[in-house]
């Protein structure tokens, strides 16, 4: 009985840990991903932020660049007009043009260029997703054949009555024990039974008998029909008694 237990006690402690290193295994998926998720994410709202600047540069500079316009216009109306002050006028409002208009290239190509990696990181993220879906339930499903491996080669069943029954013959069957096949089913502990083929014996050997005699009378071969026919209420019997 000790022993019993003490086997049972290390069984559950095998339990316990494949159950653990299946919880972990999930969170340490799932939470890897998103991470990379996030910094991915915080790199594209990096990426906004410089081009909302950049914007706000460029409004910067077509206000500047309007000031110098209006400065020059100004200078056209005054009946005096001093040539240090247009030469100095028409060289800002040209540096201004040019900052402006180098400002709008920058803002258009970086508009561009966000708009194509939006699409290749969408489907990127997409794929990144349903492959971590994918490898997470084929590790859950890893991890549960493990525990039901663990159950079985422990549990005291012959090992052709328990995985195989299931359709999961490919699985390795690491029984510590040789069993025999039992009188009685390992699942319901209920009692085999076997059919008896002495009746289908006994009428094929009359019928038989009946080929070689063809004298004999019809009332011989009715009673080897009835030897050779099953009723309903045997044919239930037999097969609530068969097991897989």
């Amino acid at each position: 009985m000790i022993r019993m237990w003490t086997k049972f006690h290390k069984v559950m402690k095998i339990y316990d840990e494949l159950n653990l290193v299946k919880e972990v295994s999930f969170s340490a998926g799932i939470a890897e991903n998103f991470k990379l998720i996030s910094d991915d994410c915080y790199n594209i709202k990096e990426s906004l932020t410089n081009r909302h600047l950049l914007m706000r540069e460029l409004l910067n500079a077509e206000e500047n660049t309007k000031k110098r316009l209006a400065t020059i216009n100004k200078l056209k109306v005054k009946p005096m007009i001093d040539p240090l002050k247009v030469d100095e006028a028409v060289r800002s409002l040209e540096l201004a043009s040019n900052y402006d208009k180098e400002l709008k290239y920058q803002v258009k190509r970086t508009t561009y260029e966000m708009l194509i990696e939006a699409q290749d990181y969408l489907n990127y993220m997409t794929a990144s997703i349903r492959q971590l879906f994918k490898v997470t339930a084929q590790q859950q499903i890893q991890q549960e054949r493990k525990k039901l491996h663990l159950l079985s080669t422990n549990k005291l069943i012959n090992p052709h009555e328990s995985l195989s029954r299931l359709g999961r013959d490919n699985l390795p069957h690491g029984v510590t024990t040789t069993l025999s096949p039992s009188k009685e089913d390992s699942w319901t502990s209920r009692p085999r039974k076997s059919f008896d083929n002495n009746i289908k014996s006994d009428s094929l050997d009359a019928f038989v008998a009946g080929a070689a005699a063809p004298g004999m009378s019809s009332h011989d071969d009715d009673d080897e029909d009835e030897g050779m026919t099953v009723d309903a209420k045997s044919a239930a019997s037999l097969l609530a008694g068969s097991s897989f």
